[in-house]
This record gives C-alpha cells, structure tokens and sequence, in this order.
C-alpha cells in the first residue's frame, strides 16, 4: 500500500443487526496518576469517569492529554473532550433508533471525526499556545465495544490482566486525516492498542529518478508520489512512519509552501524533526497552529468477555524508558518485572557495560549479581553519584531516587509475603490493586530513567 494515498470513506450503510448480549456484564474498576516527573511544572492532564446513557446504557470514558509548550490546551481538553462527545452524541443519536452495535460504530465514526474537528476548532478560535496529544476512550459495557481516539504519540493497550499480553480485538481503523480506512476479519484482528504519530527515522532514498536532496527547502517541490522511492529508518512494517511524514508533507498546513523536506535532529537534542523547523515531536497534536496535523485516528474494538482485561492509557513519559509492549507486563505482574527493571538497556546499566573502571572511580562500584534489592541500592548510588551530570535536571535527582526508594520499600514489604496473603499487592487481584499497579509502573518508568510528566489511566473490565 502506497502511504501516501488513502481509501475513500465509505458511505454509511445499513448496520448489521447485532444486539447486546443480556448474559454478560461488565463491571469497570477506574484509577489514574499525574505527576511532575523531572519537569518544571506538569503540563499532562488524565480523567475518567462512568456515565449510564438512557438508551446505550452503562459507559465509561478515560483521557489522557499530553501538553507541551504550556498546559493550556490539555487543560483545555480535560475540560471540553467529553462535554464535546456528549452534546454530539446525543444530537446522533436522537436521529439513530436502531441500537445495533453496527450502528453504534457508525455513529461513533461520525461523533468522534466531529468531536476532533471541534477541538481544534476551539484552540485557534481562543488562540491557544502550545499544543497536546490526546487519547480518548469510550467503552460501552452493555455492547462489549470500545472507540479511540488517538491524535499524538500517547498510547492505549487492552490487554489480559492474568498474563500481560496484548490482546487482538481491533476490528476497524479510520484515520480521519486522510480518510483511509481499515477493515480486520475476525481471523485476524489488529492488536488492541494505537500507534504514535511521529517520524521514526531519517529517510532513505532509494532508486531516486530525479535528485531530491537538490530539492531540500524549494517551494513547489513536493510530490507525494516520491514516496515511491523513500524509506524511513526504523519503520514499522506497514511503514505508519513514513506515512505520517508523506501526510506531513502533503498538507497546506504544515507544509505549506509544499517543498521537499527531510527529517533531521532537532538543534541540540536527539529528538527528529521534520527538516530544521522547532516543531513538536510528534506530527498530530491539538493547537501547535501551522506546526503539526490536527486529525486523530479511531480504532474500533470488542472487549473480550472470556477473561478479565484492563485498558492502559498513557501519555510518552512511560514509553521514554518502558518499550510499550512491556507496559502490561509491568501491570499484570510486578513481582516479576521488578526483577528485570535494570535489563542490558537501561542507561546507566548500557553506560556501566562500556565504562567499568570509571564507575569504580566514582565509587558507584560494580554492577551486582545478588538480586533486585542489590541493583536498586547500585541504581540509587548512581544517582546520588552522578545523577547532576547525567540526568537533565537536579529536579531528575530527586524524582528519580525517590522512585528507586519506593521501589526497594514495595519489594521488602510485599515480596517476602505469600501470594494468598491479602496484604500482598504484588499478587492481590487486579482490580483490588489497580492502583497500585498503575503507581508501581510510574515508579518503574521513572527509575529507568523517564524525565518526562508521567499521566496514565487503568481501567480494569471483569466479566461476570
């Protein structure tokens, strides 16, 4: 598939009749966390909350929305994204009798591509400064059906509470930017969880008919069909990073001079960016006028009813140090990922591997071989050490080591308990210790080393 090019929304057809299932009922468990981390000020915003719809019946809706360049815009989400999402929901659904599941999906594709738009609208209408990702659920319990909205690069993930895995009940993508539009049979559904809008790598040019490079920053030089001959370092396989720098490209917005441009380092930092432009990292957020996309995608799923299953919502501060598919792992059992906390990539264990004789100068000593506690007292010496020059900030000190601290507190408190003990969080069910988990992951994120505000949502889903 060429990602320059998109599929045409299809018209909305007769939804198939596929009603509720009266035998099954989901009950939610919600908690969510924002903190700080090692930023001046917390710029991220997270929120959730149960509703009962008279016609649709029980829901529940989560966010979280990612601020950079001021918090205005994510507050501004906070406070707007589900009055937004009700107003147009209810006037949908007043035109919509047939309480199908089939019909629900339709009108939700149409509520959350007007919701999106109206969002934007609001931050250029009151001149708002900076921008914000945002992910956005709505669950409907009664219809076992979930809907997302991503604009960004934070991240949703369903997953199985028993063993961490994600699960793989995503049926129908819609990404409004370009109207392209996904269907999954159900032998092979895409996994539960959202992709980040962002470039991945530098491009690579490959059997280049005209010189390109010649082309870099002149007006009128752009032409999407020279996707054919670009590739993007470290791309996905469906190549979601190279389509989003076409789609980048290809807008009047964000390109509007429609020059050829490539993706570079940002001025003193390692983060991409799309040619020398100070642009955000990720390419869709809210406001950022002129500088990103604005238009999310959707992602239609079932919640499975066969196990019990939680929904992660988290903004980038997690995937800063935690690699998004050991996120439900973290959650599902932390007794276990606590233990390889400080695996080969973690910074100051990689910077350890090259640099030995200087960690004995400085005292830090070796790195340990007798268990989690001995690395986290190893971890805490580093940063105590020489955390001033080699975290960002004093403020990463601290937050940091106070992270460590917690960590080495919950192993010696819950790890010598047995796992029938009630009082041991490690191993109590889930939705008892939600929020531990949820608090257990933060600190985990932190003490690999995320410098970043930290917001996340869980929201646990037992069948009964």
């Amino acid at each position: 598939m060429d990602p320059s090019q998109g599929e045409p929304v299809s018209t909305r057809k007769k939804p198939a009749v596929v009603q509720p299932r009266p035998d099954v009922t989901l009950v939610p468990v919600c908690t969510s966390v924002s903190i700080q981390g090692g930023r001046s000020k917390n710029e991220d915003t997270a929120e959730y909350m149960s509703l009962e719809d008279s016609v649709w019946g029980p829901t529940v809706f989560c966010m979280v929305a990612d601020g950079h360049g001021g918090a205005s815009v994510s507050k501004m989400l906070k406070r707007e994204t589900l009055a937004t999402f009700q107003r147009h929901f209810e006037a949908e659904k007043s035109d919509n009798l047939d309480t199908s599941t089939g019909n629900l999906d339709l009108i939700m594709e149409s509520v959350l591509r007007t919701m999106n738009r109206e969002l934007q609208s609001y931050c250029q209408e009151r001149s708002l400064s900076g921008g914000s990702t945002l992910v956005a659920v709505f669950a409907f319990l009664n219809y076992e059906r979930m809907y997302v909205l991503n604009v960004g690069d934070s991240r949703f993930i369903l997953f199985d509470v028993d063993t961490g895995e994600i699960c793989q009940t995503v049926h129908r993508v819609v990404d409004f930017e370009d109207d392209m539009e996904r269907d999954f049979p159900p032998d092979d559904l895409h996994p539960s969880h959202s992709h980040l809008h962002k470039v991945l790598g530098k491009i690579k040019i490959k059997n280049n008919p005209v010189n390109l490079k010649s082309m870099e920053g002149k007006a009128g030089t752009w032409n999407a069909e020279f996707a054919e001959y670009l590739t993007m370092a470290n791309d996905t396989p469906d190549r979601r990073g190279l389509r989003e720098y076409v789609l980048f490209l290809n807008n009047s917005e964000t390109n509007s001079p429609q020059a050829v441009e490539f993706v570079n380092h940002r001025a003193n930092d390692e983060e991409l960016v799309i040619s020398h432009r100070q642009l955000p990292s990720t390419t869709r957020a809210f406001g950022d006028i002129g500088m990103t996309l604005h238009m999310g995608e959707i992602y239609i799923c079932s919640i499975p009813t066969d196990v019990e299953t939680a929904i992660f919502v988290g903004c980038d501060g997690f995937e800063e140090s935690i690699r998004y598919s050991l996120i439900p792992k973290y959650l599902s059992n932390p007794q276990a990922q606590i233990n390889s906390l400080l695996s080969a990539d973690h910074k100051f264990v990689a910077m350890y591997r090259q640099y030995k004789d200087w960690f004995i100068h400085q005292r830090i000593g070796t790195f340990p071989q007798g268990g989690i506690l001995h690395e986290l007292n190893w971890l805490l010496r580093c940063v105590n050490l020489v955390g001033h020059s080699h975290l960002p900030s004093t403020r990463d000190c601290e937050v940091i080591a106070g992270a460590v601290q917690w960590l080495q507190w919950a192993y010696n408190k819950y790890s010598n308990l047995g796992e029938d003990d009630p009082n041991n969080k490690f191993h109590k069910p889930f939705r008892e210790s939600a929020r531990f988990r949820l608090k257990f992951l933060v600190q985990c994120a932190l003490a690999r080393l995320s410098s970043d505000n930290i917001s996340g949502v869980v929201i646990d889903f037992t069948p009964s």
